[in-house]
């Protein structure tokens, strides 16, 4: 009798935990067109789960075929105006924090919050880096992490472009970006 009671009790404990709903949380990704050349990203989980400090690619949207002048561009506009000296800094930071090997990491050197590029204070050639693929297809572009806000606003690069939010394995989004038009590529370079 207690054998049928404790089998009948294990069942009904069983079936419950398994129809009962799973706590997974689903990254999503929230892209706006500022309409001055920058996009404005936010990220984070469907469970209310804050993103901050998650990656985000900015990847060039079609096969690689050895021509990193998007890549090399949008380096030369991060690197050289002076209104993203804030996102140049965190770019670099950011790619010392990952232990990435980066060659940008040995062309350059930071002092507090200064920037040289080699020893002889040269400008960096961005086209000699190696590129950086993403799922071994396409070439990355930019790489940066969300705030401490799970934002992130940044420059558009030229050409057709993907944001990915790299949240690991399974916690992946990618949406197209916003095509920079002529009248933002001015407003940018001046």
């Amino acid at each position: 009798m207690f054998k049928k009671i404790n089998l009948l009790l294990t069942v009904v404990v069983l079936g419950m935990l398994a129809i009962m709903p799973v706590n997974a949380h689903t990254p999503m990704l929230y892209v706006d067109d500022y309409g001055d050349g920058t996009v404005y990203l936010e990220g984070g989980y469907s469970d209310g789960s804050s993103a901050s400090g998650v990656e985000i690619l900015l990847v060039e949207d079609k096969p690689f075929a050895n021509d990193t002048k998007a890549r090399d561009s949008y380096l030369e506009l991060i690197f050289r105006n002076e209104d993203f000296i804030d996102l140049r800094n965190a770019y670099l930071k950011y790619i010392a924090e990952k232990g990435n090997e980066s060659e940008i990491l040995k062309l350059t050197k930071i002092e507090g919050d200064r920037v040289t590029f080699n020893e002889q204070n040269e400008e960096v050639d961005f086209s000699k880096l190696q590129p950086e693929m993403y799922q071994e297809k396409q070439l990355i572009i930019f790489r940066s992490a969300l705030d401490e806000y799970s934002s992130l606003n940044l420059p558009k690069p030229d050409g057709a472009y993907l944001v990915v939010l790299n949240g690991g394995p399974g916690h992946i989004v990618e949406k197209k970006g916003p095509v920079l038009t002529d009248e933002e590529r001015e407003f940018l370079s001046e």
